[in-house]
């Protein structure tokens, strides 16, 4: 842009987020080139400044293509690709998600959730929704009498018990409204936009496979996708769009041999550089660094040589105890913030919950049939889950109210447009794919040691062999229930210096007073060692075996891989709902048993055999008098 020609007046930069408008973008750009004195064709050279992220990547593709737009044609272009529609699956699940917080106005949530609303359907009659949000909320959240909601609103007693009855039924119906008839005359057809997002996602896979990529690869899956996604623009895969493509999504090269996929340690002290010198460009502390990393548990896997297993190898049509659940770890540079465990299951309630509320777990639960980490559930736990936890923590410390969420490229990760809040406060940050193994946090020692510490668990239940008839009638009795709540206290037990110690490859901190991680793992192999010798099952079990049961999983990935006829499915111009990866089932593949509800006195005569029993053994006073509290209670 020429000197002369710089605005005096700027609009804010479009992304092409669900969280921005692309009428407001335009209307503000309209307003800019009016006070700027720019002509129509200056309005069309200049807009570029002003784009990021997919935005951005539409307007190369437009220009790739070789077309001459005039400015009316490249506003209606860009009102139709960002319209609001390609934002409302995402509105509907925050919006059907959205709770209020405990420290929260109830006046601030229902305008929040109304706000969801009005940019789901503007058509919706927000009066009577108002009012339906308002008594519900008033009713179930805060405890207010029927008569009193039915004389301040004027409805019957009736009515306001059918609200409450219909309460999720009522939220599910404004989360799935449809949008108005007249933004649904055509059906939106995919674009290059979608061309480049599914090409990045086949990339990062590719990349994660630890298959070489070189730059004709990359071109000729770009003409293919471009094909089966029917896209009716043309476009040519010249060597101008690659350097474009590789610019806009970081990847550094890209040459004839392939791109080196393994751990790149030169890219890793470069990456460090670039991380650093952005942290302190913003002056965040390491209190305001986090990273979240998923991975599969097999939670009822025994040691390959104990007799179970043994036998369960040599009978008829047998299959590996793999019985999976993905878990997430999230914490801060320093340890001094770990979220909630994240779980994700096959079932949205299994068996071994009945009579549980789920909403008083110690962990985040969430399922998918196949037990995986999608984009759906980890847009679901940054918004309603992170954010919310590292507000709260931050006004509870006194700490700036800002903070960074670095991840790795895996498929189950939004784009860095859509994880990021409203006022661009919390957001992610994305570590090159060719330097993830070896310098994300989670990777160095946490995820290790809070698997070897759920074993540990694992291990001590199965000391009660001796009141069973075999192992395998023992094992019965593990449910996903008893795994959830072993993985969550294993969690609870990670020390904050092995999640300090994580970051010792990408942040400069006073290390040099801590236990190292190999001192941790040398503890807990010896912990489980003794355990499993002290099981008559184990027998012939040795450290090696050990070790080997405890690496089994250690590479399990948390996100499913999907072939290149699912990446162009998903880009396509047709795409189920997202809740239709997550279906409503009721059970596990585990043998899980029927509980009937437990009585008041049985209870009560349970915790005293336990009291009696700690007392006996000497242990800690802490538990004992947390017993006692729930005996006296």
């Amino acid at each position: 842009m020429p000197d002369n020609k710089k605005p005096y007046f700027k609009p804010n930069n479009f992304t092409g987020s669900i969280s921005e408008n692309i009428d407001t973008f335009l209307k503000k750009y309209d307003r800019a080139a009016t006070i700027n004195g720019w002509t129509e064709a200056e309005k069309t050279q200049y807009i570029p400044v002003f784009l990021e992220g997919s935005a951005l990547t539409f307007y190369d593709n437009i220009i790739d293509s070789g077309e001459d737009l005039k400015w009316a044609d490249l506003e209606k272009k860009f009102r139709l690709e960002f319209e609001p529609i390609a934002q409302t699956d995402m509105l509907r699940l925050m919006l059907e998600k959205r709770k209020q917080l405990p420290d929260e106005h109830t006046v601030s949530y229902i305008n929040d959730a109304e706000s969801l609303c009005r940019r789901i359907d503007k058509d919706m009659s927000q009066g009577e929704m108002r009012k339906k949000m308002l008594i519900i909320n008033r009713a179930v959240d805060h405890g207010e009498s029927v008569q009193k909601l039915a004389n301040e609103f004027g409805v019957g007693q009736q009515t306001v018990r059918d609200l409450i009855k219909q309460k999720n039924e009522i939220f599910k119906f404004i989360s799935c409204a449809e949008v108005s008839a007249k933004k649904r005359k055509t059906m939106k057809k995919s674009s290059l936009s979608d061309m480049e997002s599914a090409l990045f996602e086949w990339f990062k896979q590719k990349r994660i496979e630890g298959i070489p990529i070189s730059g004709p690869m990359v071109c000729e899956k770009a003409k293919w996708f471009h094909e089966h996604l029917k896209i009716e623009e043309t476009f040519n895969a010249s060597q101008g769009w690659l350097f474009r493509f590789k610019t806009r999504h970081g990847i550094r090269q890209l040459d004839i041999q392939g791109e080196s996929l393994s751990g790149d340690l030169t890219a890793a002290t470069l990456f460090n550089d670039e991380f650093n010198s952005f942290l302190s460009k913003l002056n965040l502390s390491p209190d305001q660094v986090y990273n979240a990393d998923e991975s599969g548990l097999f939670w009822k896997m025994l040691p390959s040589k104990t007799l179970a297993a043994q036998s369960e190898k040599s009978a008829p049509g047998h299959k590996s105890s793999k019985e999976r659940l993905t878990i997430m770890t999230c914490s801060n540079a320093t340890g001094s913030h770990k979220i909630k465990l994240t779980v994700i299951g096959k079932a949205k309630k299994p068996r071994s919950f009945k009579g549980t509320e789920m909403k008083y777990l110690p962990c985040d639960y969430y399922h998918h049939p196949k037990a995986w980490m999608n984009q759906v559930i980890f847009s679901e736990w940054f918004f309603n889950v992170f954010v919310p936890s590292v507000q709260k923590f931050q006004n509870e410390k006194g700490i700036p109210k800002r903070a960074v969420l670095l991840l790795d490229n895996a498929p189950s990760h939004p784009s860095e447009s859509t994880l990021k809040t409203p006022d661009g406060q919390i957001f992610v940050y994305y570590l090159p794919p060719n330097v993830t193994s070896i310098i994300q946090p989670m990777d160095q020692g946490v995820i290790s040691c809070l698997k070897r510490r759920y074993k540990k668990i694992f291990l001590r239940y199965l000391l009660q062999e001796d009141c069973f008839d075999s192992m395998k009638e023992l094992l019965k009795t593990w449910t996903i229930k008893d795994a959830i709540f072993a993985v969550c206290n294993a969690w609870e037990n990670v020390p904050a210096t092995t999640l300090r110690l994580s970051w010792a490859k990408i942040l400069d901190q006073d290390y040099d007073d801590e236990e190292s991680n190999e001192d941790t793992i040398d503890k807990d192999i010896k912990a489980c060692l003794d355990l499993a010798t002290s099981i008559p099952d184990f027998t012939n079990v040795n450290e090696d075996d050990i070790v080997d049961w405890l690496q089994k999983d250690l590479n399990e990935e948390g996100f499913e891989r999907l072939s290149d006829s699912d990446i162009a499915v998903r880009y396509g111009s047709v795409s189920t709902p997202s809740t239709s990866q997550q279906p409503d089932s009721s059970s596990e593949s585990d043998n899980e048993e029927h509980f009937e509800k437990i009585q008041t006195s049985q209870a009560m005569e349970a915790v005293d055999v336990l009291l009696n029993f700690c007392e006996q053994e000497n242990f800690d006073f802490h538990d004992i008098i947390g017993l006692r509290k729930i005996r006296s209670e």
